[in-house]
């Protein structure tokens, strides 16, 4: 229930929606009421100053590739912008060099850019004082690494015309960078494919578990800073981003635009804030976090049930989305429940659909992999590809024809009807792994040819009469769903 005239956020969408739904007798309505009242004489106010703040965080310690950044904003197609340069502890020579690559641009660049030094604080701090500087009606965060496309602005801006006071998130894609060394030892350039992992929508109950959301690939309403007062938490050194995204995203809600507009260079031989901050700090900030999250009552935009009820799933078409997924090893004396790794979900490996990381910094002597996608049955699987990452870091790679299954390759797939689905992988001599990686394409359902040809291979193990009820009972259940 949109209402025409006033910031379409998640907050103001259920106000508006018991203003239109209790009865106005009712205490909740009049405060309800009250609350909308006050949103529409506000959205009368004129904003004044650019459409967007983009805030860039610098230490000076990569003049090439800040000078492809502010390109890239020099060739915006929408200028409606201005660029907030925060030099964090920045020596003499550095401010001079950053000052030097400012005097550089343009004029009218120039006339849009400011360089603000920060002192002292976490990596946090820049976009805490960036954030508190920005004059723009959306802020937006592009690091001295970064490159956006021409466009990358003017989809911010076409978004807030339909979605104003709304986080906005675009598509970006990934790609492999590295320093070329030699001469010209910080001269990057690109050492593989692009690839489309993070081409998708954002999904609210998903982002809860993990980070899928570059952070150049946002843009946040400033009300959210400067008027409900949703601030950085400076202690936080890594993953900052995700957590400043969710509690935003909790009052004002997350539009997408499939709009491919941002590519993030993952540096494979240069410092990062993956290189910088070992294993351990990444998961002390991620149980932060989630205890946030866990501590917070959390607004359902409307559309937000579509990551908890997909219609294509009712129709019989969805895509698998519940990680129930563990992984069991075998260090030569057997199984045992003790010896499972969870589920990866700081992201340290994001270009698979499952990733399992050894609990400690160390490798461990593994024999035998046994990969469990679910609990439950009625499971296809395609495409499925398992990689062992060892402990120098290397990576073997498995096929399904590689393992053994408890499931069924018909043609191109591999279907679970029973419950426990299983795949287990036998290594060729026990290995130091520190992670297990899975990609495939995962579906909660079972075509009913699929079931047909299941019916048919268990008869010949005399369960024909136990499978016929069972394909009864499922296709029975698929009616009900329709329904």
């Amino acid at each position: 229930m949109k209402d025409q005239n006033i910031k379409n956020t998640a907050v103001n969408e259920y106000f508006s929606w018991i203003e239109k739904t209790i009865r106005p007798e009712s205490a909740l309505y009049r405060a309800a009421h009250t609350y909308m009242e006050e949103q529409r004489a506000m959205q009368t106010k004129e904003h004044e100053g650019p459409f967007l703040t983009v805030v860039t965080r610098t230490q000076g310690r990569r003049p090439e590739m800040l000078t492809e950044m502010l390109l890239c904003l020099t060739a915006q197609s929408n200028t409606d912008f201005e660029l907030l340069v925060m030099g964090h502890n920045l020596t003499k020579e550095q401010n001079a060099l950053v000052s030097g690559l400012i005097a550089d641009l343009p004029e009218w660049m120039r006339e849009k850019t400011r360089l603000s030094p920060v002192n002292g604080g976490t990596r946090t701090t820049p976009l805490k004082e960036g954030f508190e500087a920005a004059k723009g009606k959306y802020i937006a965060v592009l690091d001295d690494d970064d490159l956006v496309f021409d466009h990358w602005v003017d989809t911010f801006y076409q978004m807030s015309l339909e979605h104003d006071g709304k986080v906005l998130h675009t598509y970006s894609i990934k790609q492999d960078w590295e320093t070329v060394g030699g001469d010209h030892p910080d001269t990057p350039r690109a050492a593989g494919a692009p690839e489309q992992i993070y081409c998708r929508d954002f999904h609210l109950l998903d982002e809860l578990r993990s980070n899928s959301c570059p952070l150049c690939a946002l843009a946040f309403p400033a009300f959210a800073y400067h008027e409900l007062g949703i601030h950085f938490d400076e202690s936080l050194t890594t993953t900052e981003d995700w957590d400043y995204l969710m509690r935003t995203s909790f009052l004002t809600g997350v539009a997408n635009s499939r709009e491919v507009t941002f590519l993030y260079r993952i540096w494979t031989n240069a410092e990062s804030s993956a290189t910088i901050h070992k294993k351990v700090e990444w998961k002390k900030n991620y149980k932060k976090i989630v205890s946030r999250f866990n501590e917070t009552p959390i607004l359902a935009a409307p559309g937000a049930l579509k990551d908890v009820i997909d219609p294509d799933f009712i129709d019989g078409n969805g895509l698998f989305n519940v990680d129930e997924a563990e992984m069991f090893f075998d260090d030569g004396e057997g199984f045992d429940k003790s010896k499972k790794w969870g589920l990866d979900l700081i992201g340290l490996y994001p270009d698979c659909r499952f990733a399992f990381v050894s609990p400690t910094d160390d490798a461990q002597m593994i024999k035998v992999i046994r990969f469990d996608p679910k609990n439950y049955g009625f499971l296809t699987m395609k495409d499925v590809e398992i990689r062992v990452v060892c402990a120098d870091d290397s990576e073997i790679r498995f096929t399904l024809a590689d393992t053994l299954t408890n499931g069924l390759a018909i043609e191109d797939r591999l279907v679970f009807i029973k419950n426990d689905p299983q795949i287990i992988l036998t290594l060729p001599t026990p290995m130091p792994i520190k992670a297990v990686l899975v990609s495939c394409e995962i579906y909660d359902f079972v075509e009913d040819k699929d079931i047909d040809v299941a019916v048919r291979v268990y008869a010949t193990q005399n369960r024909s009469i136990f499978y016929r009820a069972l394909r009864k009972a499922y296709r029975g259940v698929k009616k009900i769903i329709k329904r």
